[in-house]
Parts: structure tokens; C-alpha cells; sequence
């Protein structure tokens, strides 16, 4: 799945002239019952967006096969996600940094210490 390219699936329908052939083809019609089930009926979205330190991945978490919600980053070079391991999403530096007047270090605390980052030209 491409990010950059999604569209909602709903869009297609009022796109394209198909869709009431379609839809009454293949789709059942909406009943209480399934517009009462919520995110199980339209999908999860993905929640705590933010960009990653180096501005090369976009991190988020995402409930995508009905299980757990799961941490994920998606890759601007590679243009793929990937699931996040828990030593990877350990290790992510956190996006809230606070810089020096000179801004060549950073202060943030993670699992409740304080922590000193070097940071370098890119």
C-alpha cells in the first residue's frame, strides 16, 4: 500500500460510473447492525502520526489486520511500510526536542530520563 497514492475506497464509488452497477452487484445493502460496528466495518485508521527524527520515515501506529495496533513506519525512499519490531520502536528518538539557542544540541526525556543529543549537520 502507497501512501502517497491512497485513495478511499468510498471514492471510487462516487467516481466512477460504475459503481451503482457495482455496488448493487457485489455489496450487500447497509444495515444497522454493520454501520454499528464501527472501525470492524470501515477499517482502522492510523493514529500517532508523527515524522520520524531524520525526516525520512513517517511513524505511526495502525490496527491493520484486526488484532492489536501495531507500530509502523513508512519509508519517503523506499515507499514501503513496514512494521516496527519493540527494539525498533524502542530506539526511535522522540520527535519533541528542545533545542539550545545555537541548535546544535537537544534535550528530550524518554521513559522518564533526561537525555542530551549531539546534533549534527545533515
Amino acid at each position: 500500500m502507497q501512501i502517497t497514492k491512497f485513495i478511499p475506497f468510498y471514492i471510487l464509488f462516487i467516481v466512477c460510473p460504475f459503481s451503482q452497477t457495482f455496488s448493487q452487484n457485489f455489496i450487500e445493502p447497509l444495515s444497522i447492525d454493520s454501520i454499528m460496528m464501527g472501525d470492524k466495518f470501515v477499517g482502522f485508521l492510523p493514529e500517532d502520526v508523527e515524522w520520524d527524527y531524520n525526516s525520512q520515515n513517517i511513524n505511526f501506529t495502525w490496527n491493520q489486520d484486526n488484532t492489536s495496533r501495531d507500530s509502523y513506519s513508512f519509508s519517503l525512499s523506499s515507499d514501503k511500510i513496514k512494521k516496527l519490531s519493540a527494539f525498533e520502536k524502542s530506539s526511535l528518538l522522540p520527535t519533541r526536542l528542545v533545542y539550545n539557542k545555537t541548535k546544535d544540541k537537544a534535550l528530550f526525556t524518554k521513559a522518564g530520563m533526561l537525555y542530551l543529543l549531539e546534533v549534527k549537520s545533515r
